[in-house]
């Protein structure tokens, strides 16, 4: 009590002392510009300045001294916000604050929120902590606050002064109050712009405004109770034919404290009056009004630009001047003025704005631009024929639980020129109360109600007839809009490009369980194939568009949608066919990096209801229509731009249909008549496509990876187009074929088209463990020949490899087999096989298992095989793979080698291991592996032919060089005819050149990944997913950005010549003994005479090789921050990229244009992280920027390649140090070295890790 009574006295003496010497004739907007950058102490505790309402504020006063900061008593300079009165309760706490700070001779400036206040209000940015809510401006005084009627301030003395306005001020002062009264602008923003405003017959209106009993404007304002009460009952009595409405303040709605409390809200109904509690905007009144009466309320301004008559019970600003019906004596008012006087004096020379993206101070136009942008209501729809530039269409049926969060985030995107079309699917719940609720305070929501149930589909169709919308847009009624900024960047795409169609991305997928309780967000795979937004592409110029399966993340241009007759054609399992006729119908599409839905997964949602046969039949209408879509755009020509798009549709559809609930739902209903009808239509469906197995894409993300690896949807297809449910089952649950049906199926004698397709399809299919040895008599006729070819790399093996591969049938019933069994390939890379690798192993380890397989076919096959080839890179590496010649006893076995030039071979073979995926990886540097006893053996070939020689004999070793001068008419396949004696081969399907072993990184990129060869994996099949997904990133990026990719030459001038001079009686010999030259020349071809010369690498490479071992490793690295998990971190380092390059070059730059509309505090946060500052701003698009400025990898070097020194490091520190510094070591490295008290320390320590910089103090804890 003692205290309030000290700032009471304090408060008056104060407003005493500035009645009598203030100076005159100051311009308190001026000085306050002029004086912005002092340091100025306020009443606000830090919290309110950094996040609440007045976090605009240190924009204007970049050097502003919160109530809780140390040095605030030093301050020379004062804002006083609000008022201290008799009633300690009804006084300002920051007022009281503020004065007690402040030292005798401080200059003390009043100031209030001006009446363009916030987007919002005052007590939602304060319970929300938003700053997008803050106040936008205040107005400053330093003789007394505006409302003080008792007290002169220097807006009476401007309008009581001689200047008058020029007729341009005067237009945009009028141009302004228009602006302000259609757009329903108020101080407050958040309040509906209409609501439900019955009235009881009369004539007209008059409306009462209510104020808070608390509000210092009507202590000071000469408004008492009484004055309040006479105004009532004077409202009455003056207007006995009108309608009295009293409109009680919204705070009394929206702070639940007990002390907001009017003078009017014990009221209630009665005869003519009318008390009006909900919040609703004044203009949404001022509508049916005539006459407002108010104290000292700024609705009653508000009034007069909305050109009301206005009675006044109280002393405010505005009265006085010859506007206004002023029922009490109004002070310090000395002659007339106009309403833009006023407007323009309060609005635009006493209120100074600090508007969020706008410069600072900001023009009262900008503080316009905010509040219709981000306030969270919309105007009532514009006149007949104003078309928005989006409709969102959500067909409703039973999401009562969901419906309100869905439309609510509609209606928070800052972008507000839209409507809501809700479809109502007559649905039996709440939802459509829900939406009348909704609907009654925002006229954008339309609501449709279909007389009968037609399903989302049809139901979007009656959305789509009813929209006004110049683009479309659909969202479910149980997802939701994660992000209020996404119309904002669709409306811009709009304005740059007009596209026909717009992505945004999928959030996330959000898991909830039978009770609606969140149990997860799980991230689509899919969005990674959107990471880069693009502009005006198409599918055939961007094919990744193809994984995008849902058509309720894009925005479409409603005339494209007409033009074209893209409709919904089903109830349910709707949207393939809508959106893929969309994207083949355009090259106009964008994407963009918005988030503009996050995904619901629930048990009870409708896709996930026990299914029908309606279902069935809906899914299969879709596909049916998605192959004619495809005909129309002549997509199965396979010279198409589009037969890659017709692939993957159809591999996906067959995915949908017999791995989702269609299949299982036929087999469900044992039916057998339903059972063909569905075969049979599929079936004439494939047919028409004229696809072959082979051509069906392995991309769409939805495949299983064990059923591409097994060529299953290959034997699918073929399957039902032969109409064989056996090998259907098979193909779905990966079953194993018995070898006896397999040779039944391939040996069938002059066999159709049909025939041969599903034997190739099951020669693929059926292999190592999905092929089941049967057993049979042994097979007493003669032994066929064994051919086994040894690859040596980059000399066509692969080729070789796939053209038997895929053409073994037709080789079986030539007499020739090529195994099934003892096969390797890589899971995924199906360009990457070894061959029948596993019969060396066999051979070697003595297992009998492939031989008694091999044993078991000729005997099954009755004599008609007559040769049988093995092929293997790892017949060459392998040292004793020699011994198959003895594995295979009783038989004849010959072997085929292509020899490379020893320093190609070399060249190529190291690239392999480490950049090409191999089997055995290699980290070592190209010297060392050179050196490596191993590789000099295989670099001498007298070894490997010689061991050959042993095994088989001189004459059964076919040496073939491998340089296109050598090979039979350069023909590597008509080459291998010749010396294998097989002739069959050479009448063959040859196969795709993809399926070549290209190699396909530079020498650069393979130094980099050999870093990456010494870190942990998950498994083989992980490490070569990792070298595949960055190998083909890397491609696609340099073509995209125009980068050659050359070829690797890892070999200088000297090494080669070097490892050839080794090599030359080697060769010679070779010649000489297995190829009859007599001169000794093995190869014909000369070493290259020069080194190739380096390429750069780009740090977008780079990022694309971390984040694939983010991706593929072993977890080492987290996936939010780029960190490691298992080496030590710290908080306390950032990654500014090498040597902090861009701390020192970037962040000055940043900081200037910070200084200026930043607070010191923020100022101080930045300075000790600016990465962090930044990559949290609450505006996407700064964050963007920051990703840019800021990238934020990983701290010890894409996927730890400098954590190579810390076991070292940590070996010698043991011996040198104790555990303390062993222990700061392990929980950070870098920041071990960065901290450590000796400059040579820090120096190595900056050479070993170059990235990483120290937080400054104060940011570590």
């Amino acid at each position: 009590m003692a205290r309030h009574r000290t700032a009471l006295k304090k408060f008056t003496s104060l407003l005493e002392d500035k009645r009598k010497g203030t100076p005159e004739d100051r311009d308190m907007h001026a000085f306050i510009i002029e004086n912005r950058f002092s340091p100025w102490s306020v009443g606000f505790i830090r919290a309110n300045i950094s996040s609440a309402f007045s976090a605009n504020l240190p924009a204007l006063f970049p050097n502003l001294i919160a109530a809780d900061d140390r040095f605030v008593t030093q301050s020379k300079r004062v804002l006083l916000y609000g008022a201290v009165v008799e009633d300690e309760a009804l006084s300002h706490k920051s007022t009281q604050v503020a004065l007690e700070n402040a030292s005798p001779g401080d200059e003390i400036v009043f100031f209030e929120m001006g009446f363009l206040a916030s987007s919002h209000s005052w007590s939602q940015a304060i319970q929300q902590r938003d700053p997008e809510m803050a106040c936008l401006g205040y107005v400053y005084d330093d003789i007394a606050h505006y409302y003080m009627a008792d007290y002169p301030n220097r807006l009476i003395q401007r309008l009581n002064g001689d200047i008058e306005l020029s007729e341009v001020e005067q237009a945009r002062a009028a141009a302004l109050m228009e602006r302000i009264v259609c757009a329903r602008i108020s101080k407050y923003n958040s309040q509906p712009l209409t609501g439900a405003l019955s009235t009881t017959g009369a004539s007209r209106r008059v409306l009462v405004v209510d104020q808070n009993f608390s509000d210092a404007s009507t202590i000071y304002g000469r408004a008492s109770e009484q004055d309040f009460k006479d105004m009532l009952a004077t409202a009455v009595e003056e207007n006995p034919d009108a309608e009295i409405w009293v409109k009680t303040h919204p705070d009394v709605t929206w702070v639940n404290d007990g002390k907001r409390t009017g003078f009017y809200n014990h009221l209630s109904d009665h005869g003519r009056v009318r008390i009006l509690r909900d919040p609703i905007n004044p203009y949404a009144l001022f509508e049916h009004v005539d006459t407002v009466y108010v104290g000292t309320s700024g609705m009653g301004l508000e009034a007069l630009f909305a050109g009301k008559r206005v009675v006044c019970f109280g002393a405010p600003f505005y009265a006085g001047w010859g506007l206004t019906d002023d029922r009490r004596e109004i002070p310090h008012r000395h002659r007339s003025r106009s309403l833009e006087d006023i407007f323009h004096a309060f609005y635009i020379w006493y209120t100074i704005y600090h508007v969020p993206g706008a410069p600072v101070p900001s023009r009262i136009e900008d503080a316009l631009d905010y509040i219709e942008k981000y306030r969270p209501v919309a105007l009532p729809a514009a006149a007949e024929g104003h078309v928005p530039t989006i409709s969102v269409i959500v067909p409703v049926y039973n999401v009562e639980k969901y419906i309100r969060e869905c439309i609510t985030s509609i209606q928070a995107q800052t972008f507000k020129d839209f409507e809501i079309i809700a479809v109502v699917d007559k649905s039996e719940d709440r939802s459509q109360v829900i939406l009348e609720e909704l609907a009654e305070h925002d006229p954008r929501i339309r609501i449709l109600e279909l007389p009968e149930n037609v399903g989302p589909g049809f139901a979007r169709n009656r959305g789509l007839d009813a929209a006004r919308g110049t683009y479309i847009h659909f969202i479910d009624p149980d997802d939701y809009m994660p992000s209020r900024h996404h119309f904002d960047a669709v409306n811009e795409a709009i304005a740059n490009d007009l596209p026909d169609m717009i992505r945004g991305r999928k959030a996330y997928e959000q898991l909830e369980n039978e009770d609606g309780t969140i149990t997860g967000r799980r991230q689509d795979k899919v969005e990674t194939y959107f990471n880069e937004p693009f502009a005006m592409q198409s599918l055939t110029s961007r094919p990744e568009i193809l994984h995008s399966r849902h058509f309720w993340n894009w925005t479409y241009r409603r005339e494209f949608l007409q033009e074209n007759d893209i409709r919904f054609i089903t109830t349910y399992r709707e949207e393939r066919a809508f959106l893929l006729k969309a994207l083949l119908s355009t090259d106009r599409i964008s994407s963009l990096d918005s988030a503009s839905v996050v995904y619901r997964i629930r048990p009870d949602s409708a896709v996930r209801r026990a299914q029908s046969r309606s279902d069935v039949t809906d899914q299969f209408n879709n596909f049916r229509t998605v192959v004619s879509l495809l005909h129309d755009k002549g997509a199965f020509d396979r010279s198409s731009d589009l037969f890659a798009t017709a692939t993957f549709q159809v591999a996906q559809f067959l995915h949908y249909l017999f791995w989702g609930f269609a299949y299982k739902t036929v087999l469900a209903t044992e039916d057998s008549d339903f059972e063909d009808e569905f075969f049979e239509g599929l079936k004439q469906v494939l047919e028409g496509t004229g696809l072959r197995a082979s051509d069906l894409s392995d991309m769409p993300t939805q495949l299983s990876a064990a059923h591409k690896d097994a060529h299953a949807y290959g034997l699918l297809f073929e399957s039902i187009l032969s109409k064989r449910p056996d090998l259907i089952d098979a193909a779905r649950h990966l079953k194993p074929i018995a070898q006896s049906q397999l040779y039944l199926e391939f040996l069938k004698d002059a066999p159709t088209p049909r025939e041969r397709a599903l034997a190739d399809a099951l020669s693929l299919y059926a292999r190592n463990d999905r092929v089941r040895r049967s057993d049979a008599k042994e097979w007493n006729g003669p032994k066929p020949r064994v051919v086994i070819h040894i690859g040596v790399t980059k000399t066509g093996s692969t080729y070789l490899q796939h053209l038997m591969e895929q053409n073994r049938p037709e080789l079986l019933r030539k007499g020739v087999w090529y195994p099934e069994v003892g096969l390797f390939w890589q899971s995924g890379r199906s360009h990457k096989q070894a061959g029948h690798a596993q019969f060396a192993t066999s051979a070697i380890n003595e297992d009998p298992d492939l031989l008694n397989y091999i044993s078991s076919g000729v005997s099954l096959m009755q004599g008609r095989v007559k040769t049988i080839v093995l092929s293997s890179e790892a017949f060459f590496l392998n040292p004793n793979a020699h011994l198959l010649a003895q594995y295979f006893v009783g038989y004849d076995v010959e072997m085929v080698v292509y020899l490379r030039r020893q320093d190609d071979w070399a060249n190529s073979q190291y690239a392999e291991f480490v950049a090409g995926g191999a089997v055995n990886r290699v980290s070592a540097s190209v010297t060392d592996w050179l050196a490596a006893p191993k590789t000099r053996d295989l670099l001498d070939y007298r070894q490997i032919l010689g061991r050959w020689e042993h095994a088989v004999g001189r004459d059964h070793v076919h040496v073939r060089v491998y340089e296109p001068t050598q090979l039979l008419e350069g023909d590597l396949l008509k080459d291998f005819v010749e010396a294998a004696g097989l002739p069959d081969l050479s009448e063959l399907p040859r196969p795709d050149s993809r399926q070549r072993n290209y190699g396909a990184l530079s020498s650069a990129h393979i130094e980099v990944l050999r870093f990456f060869n010494s870190l942990p994996f998950p498994s083989r099949d992980a490490y070569f997913s990792f070298i595949q997904d960055v190998a083909d990133q890397l491609q696609d990026w340099r073509k995209r950005n125009g980068h050659e990719m050359p070829k690797p030459d890892l070999l200088d001038i000297h090494t080669r010549t070097r490892i050839l001079d080794t090599a030359q009686n080697c060769n010679a010999e070779i010649a000489r003994r297995y190829l009859g030259r007599t001169d000794g020349i093995l190869f014909l071809s000369s070493p290259p005479t020069a080194t190739s010369a380096p390429i750069p690498l780009y740090s977008a490479e780079l990022e694309i090789i971390a984040e694939g071992y983010r991706r593929h490793g072993s977890g080492m690295l987290d996936e939010g921050t780029g960190r490691t998990n298992q080496l030590g971190s710290s908080p306390a380092i950032v990654n500014y990229g090498l040597f902090g390059w861009r701390l020192w070059a970037l962040t000055p730059f940043v900081r200037r244009r910070l200084v200026s509309r930043a607070s010191p505090d923020l100022i101080r946060e930045f300075d000790r992280d600016p990465a962090t500052f930044l990559h949290n701003m609450r505006l996407e698009r700064q964050r963007k920027a920051a990703r840019y400025i800021y990238p934020q990898g990983n701290i010890y070097g894409p996927a730890n390649i400098f954590a190579f020194w810390v076991p070292p490091i940590e070996r010698a520190l043991g011996k040198t140090r104790g555990d303390r510094a062993l222990s700061r070591l392990r929980k950070s490295p870098i920041l071990y070295f960065r901290t450590h008290p000796r400059r040579t320390m820090r120096i190595i320590g900056r050479l070993m890790f170059p990235i990483g910089e120290a937080r400054k103090s104060g940011e570590q804890g």
